[in-house]
This record gives C-alpha cells, structure tokens and sequence, in this order.
C-alpha cells in the first residue's frame, strides 16, 4: 500500500520535485540499484570478494525504477536531510518494501531506532535482515531489537548468525556480537547472552574476552574480571588480552597491579603503541610522572613525527620542573604550529618560572585565542608586577575585567593581591570593601579581605569575615585555620586559637599551613616540643619564609639558638628579600 505525503507537501510541490528529478535521477538511482545488487554488508563491501556467506542472499529484483519510487526515495533523503525523520521513515520503509533495497531497509531500521518506534522499528529490521541476510550490523540490530521485547532466543539466534557471518568473512565474530550491546543501554541486559555464546564455544578465550569487553562497558567489572583473568593467566604474553585485563583491575581500583601487568605485557611486546600509552597515562594518573615521562620518551622515539607526543612530554617536564626540557619541546612544538596559544603560554610559564619576567610578559603577550588566553592576561599582569611594574600590571587587571566581565571578581581578587603583594595593604583593604559591596555574598572576596584586614591590625574585622563564612561553611579549612592562626599569633585566646586549627587539620591534615599554624599555637601555649614536631613537618613539605621563621624561633625559643641563626641564615641565601626571615633574624641578634 502506497505511504501517502503529508499535508506539507502540495500537489504542486510534488509536481515540481518529480520534474527535478530528471536532473538527480542518474545519481539517485545508482544509489539504490548498487544497493540491491551488492551483496554482505550494507556498504557491500563483500561484493568484490570470493566469499561464501552462510545464509542465501534474496535475488536481486527486476524492477525498473518508476518515477513513483524514485520519488518516495527522494522525500525519504530530503526528510532525513531537513530532520524530519517520521516522514523520512515512512518513505524509505516504502521503497525497501516495493524494491527490497538494502539502503532504504538499513536508513528506515536506523530512524525507527534512533525515534524509538518499536512498531516500525521491527517491521524495518525484519525487512531489513531479509533483504540483506548476510549484513553483519542489520544482525546486531535485531539482536537489540529482540532483547529488547524479552525475546532472548530471538537475540541469540542473530548472535549465533553473526558468529557464522563473522567466520565466513574471516572476522571475530565474538567480538561483533559484543559490539551488538557495547554502547547500548542494553550492554548489562547483553552479558548473558554473550556467556551463552562463551558456553557454547567451550569458553574458548575469543569468546570469554569478548564477553569480559561487554562486562567492563556495562560497568559489571566482577564479571569482567572473571571472564578476562583467566585469558590473561592462560597466556600472559598476549597484548590484548594484558590490556582489557588492566583496565579492568584499574576499575576495581587495584592500580599497582594493572601496572604490574602492562609493565609484563610490554616486556613481552615493547612495540605495543596500546599497552605504552595506558602505562604512561596510569602513571601519570598515580602521580608517578618521572616514570610516565620515561614511557612516552620511548613513545617519541617510535613516533618522532607525532606532535602529541611530543606536547603530552613538554607539560610533563614542566610538571617535573625540568625547565630545559619543556623549553626545547615547546619550541619544537612551537615551530611546527602545533596548538600555537597553548605552547606559548607554557613557554611563558617556563620563562615565569625562571624569573625571567620581561620574556615570560611577551610570551603571555603572544597568547591571542583560544582558552588559554584569559589565563594568559592574568600569568602578564603577575609577571609584570615580579618585575616591578605593578601599574602596568594593575592597568593590566583592569583591561582584563572590560575585556572578560564574567571573570569580574576573579580580576578583583587578582588585583587586590597583586596590590598586597606589592605593599599596597591600605589600597587593597579598600578595593575589597566596595567589591564587597557589589558581592556581599561571595566568600573568598571576603576570605581574601580578613586577612588583609589582619595584616593592617584589624583583628575584629578578620574574625567577623571568617566566623561570617563559616557560619554558611562550617568546613571551610581556610578559614578555621586563618581565624585560628590569628587569634595564636594577635591575642591570648589561645585555646580557642587551638581549637579551631585543630578543627582544620581534621579536615586538610597533609596541609603544610595548617600544621605551621598548629606548631605556632602550641609555641604560644609554651609547648615547645610538640610544636616543633609540626613545625618540622611542615618545613619539610613547604620550606617557604614564613614556615622557616616560625621554626626558628620555636628552636631559639627551645634553647637551640645556632641551629635556629644558621636556619635563618641558609634561607636568606635563598630568598634575600623574604620579611619573614628577616624580622627572625633581627630578632636573634
């Protein structure tokens, strides 16, 4: 029965598309019989190769293709053209109907799924596995299509004509049968029926690695494991079967031994480009990155040519601070035009790093699209004010919030620690109290305005802006830790000093702050020996001015004044300019 047009289309129109057909009827037409007369696959594939498929093909039509047909054809590519696909639909299931064309079965079975009408969505799969019995995809569709209505012998009777399909075309069949499932809601629903086929094979190891691959995409990973372990025990040398087997063990959280077993994979097969990358990628994810970089450095030299290793070797020497490195990756990168922003503003983030600010100012400069340009305007406006141009860094910040209004109390935030930094505390407490005024809400503007309020001596200010955050964020670490720290260092109330410190170590205990706040409370409470313990603990995870003279007047304090003076002194050597180690040394002479 003939697919009528709906009320869209005039008859005039109609007249109009079938007189224009004249002009497209030579391509169209050769779309539809190359269709019916190729045989396999939907894209007949197969039609060149001496292949005996298992299951008859249907002959092919003799038809001659009438204006009728050509012209459903024609509304079902336009409707599929414009998005609308009902129409669609129903003309491409017409002309497959009327001419049995592969094509038209293989785009109707697709729309009907994609617009999940169950109806015409069988109707369209049957026809479409019947006109092409030996196509491997229209199979794995009726699969779904038949677990989907609870019809499990259905989907395993596809599987199983997808295994001889597979076999004749010399493919993995157990594999094609995964991929039916794979990225599918139905991947979980899929598992049994690929253990079936495992059963059925006498768990031969294709079959049980297929159905471990089906398993770790339905997130099932005890099954996964369960099917991929022994294939990989059976054969520990096998590439494939090492690699599924890690990633599953990754998802069960057992990293160290994913490791392990691609480190033993590549033993085994130093040229598996697959097995290299997920070692390097796992390390990088552990944190391991001297031996990442040592993975892709092997990488690079097997693919010399491909950019992305050589950039994925640049940030991991930068995270190395191996600056030598990074700059002469970065400049090869550079040179080929490889992500050009991205490169130059880590070649500026080289330069920052090696305080050479004018060159790092003109790297940043460079940086002109992309997301890395935001990013790029603030790195200009920090360097310009470590060389001492903090004017031009402020102008900098200013143009930046014109420029980016959405970034505004980012830039905010940005200038009133450059203007900090720069000993402008008057100018920056100001800056904070009218953003305040636009931002009443916003708590790290005004985490940011209690510590300056504490540096310019407005101790109740402080404690109003932290007590004001934590009554809305009663775990915000910073600020327990800031009111706390204060309270030791500005006033007597040192119990409460400690426990509020206390109440932040709970929350951020490998915190190096934290614990030089913790280790200067008890110094105030007179006890020496345990604040020198924190203090030790965190000087050795972040030696920087402050945490270096509070440990030194802690250990002078304690009567160790020459290990205290030659502390100061050694770090001086270091940072000449710091304030904190200063005044300690004042102190001690």
């Amino acid at each position: 029965m003939r697919v009528h047009l709906g009320s869209a289309w005039s008859a005039i129109g109609r007249f109009a598309l079938v007189c224009g057909v004249v002009l497209l009827i030579s391509g169209c037409g050769d779309r539809l019989v190359r269709s019916d007369t190729q045989a396999g696959n939907a894209d007949g594939a197969l039609a060149e190769k001496a292949v005996k498929l298992p299951f008859p093909e249907p002959p092919p039509r003799d038809q001659e293709l009438d204006s009728d047909t050509l012209f459903s054809f024609l509304v079902g590519e336009l409707g599929a053209r414009r998005a609308e696909l009902p129409l669609a639909l129903n003309h491409y299931l017409h002309v497959a109907r009327l001419t049995g064309s592969r094509y038209a079965a293989r785009r109707a079975a697709r729309i009907a799924a994609y617009l999940k009408d169950k109806a015409k969505l069988d109707k369209a799969v049957r026809l479409w596995v019947e006109v092409a019995p030996n196509a491997i995809d229209a199979r794995q569709l009726a699969a779904r299509v038949a677990l989907q209505r609870g019809d499990r012998a259905g989907a395993l009777k596809q599987l199983r004509a997808i295994l001889e399909i597979a076999k004749a075309e010399g493919k993995d069949g157990y594999l094609q049968a995964a991929a039916a499932f794979a990225k599918t809601t139905q991947a979980k629903a899929g598992i049994p029926l690929l253990e079936t086929l495992a059963q059925e094979s006498g768990n031969d190891a294709k079959a049980r690695y297929a159905v471990a691959l089906l398993a770790l995409a339905a997130k099932q990973f005890d099954v996964a494991g369960k099917y991929i372990e022994p294939v990989y025990q059976q054969d520990a040398d096998n590439a494939r079967a090492a690699l599924l087997f890690s990633q599953v063990l990754v998802a069960k959280k057992q990293t160290k031994r994913a490791i392990e077993v691609l480190k033993r994979g590549l033993s085994a097969s130093p040229a598996n480009r697959p097995l290299r990358v997920a070692l390097a990628r796992l390390l990088v994810d552990e944190g391991r990155l001297r031996e990442a970089y040592d993975q892709f450095e092997k990488l690079h030299k097997a693919h010399p040519d491909e950019e992305e290793i050589l950039y994925t070797m640049a940030i991991l020497s930068l995270q190395l601070k191996h600056w030598d490195d990074a700059e002469r990756q970065l400049r090869q990168l550079r040179a080929k035009g490889f992500k050009t922003d991205e490169v130059t503003y880590y070649l500026g983030q080289v330069a920052e790093s090696r305080k050479r600010y004018k060159e790092a100012a003109e790297w940043y400069k460079a940086v002109a699209n992309g997301s890395f340009r935001q990013d790029a305007r603030i790195r200009l406006a920090r360097v310009l004010a470590l060389s001492g141009d903090l004017d031009k860094a402020l102008d900098v910040v200013h143009r930046f919030r014109e420029t980016f209004p959405d970034r505004r109390i980012d830039s905010f935030m940005l200038e009133g620690e450059l203007l900090h930094e720069g000993g402008r505390d008057d100018q920056a407490y100001a800056l904070y109290n009218r953003v305040l005024k636009e931002y009443p809400g916003n708590l790290d503007l005004r985490y940011s305005r209690g510590l300056i309020a504490a540096e310019l001596g407005h101790i109740d200010v402080l404690e109003q802006d932290m007590r004001a955050i934590l009554a809305r964020k009663p775990e915000y670490a910073d600020a327990l830790n800031a009111l706390g720290y204060t309270l030791a260092d500005k006033t007597d109330r040192y119990q409460e000093a400690y426990q509020l410190i206390s109440r932040a170590l709970k929350l951020r205990p490998d915190s190096a702050a934290v614990m030089d706040s913790m280790g200067w409370v008890l110094y105030r409470m007179g006890r020496y020996d345990e604040a020198l313990e924190y203090l030790r603990k965190a000087h050795e995870k972040l030696p920087d001015g402050e945490i270096t003279a509070h440990l030194a007047q802690v250990l002078w304090a304690a009567g160790e004044r020459r290990k205290a003076s030659g502390l100061v002194k050694a770090a001086l050597k270091k940072d000449p300019d710091n304030r904190f180690l200063k005044a300690a040394l004042r102190r001690f002479q």
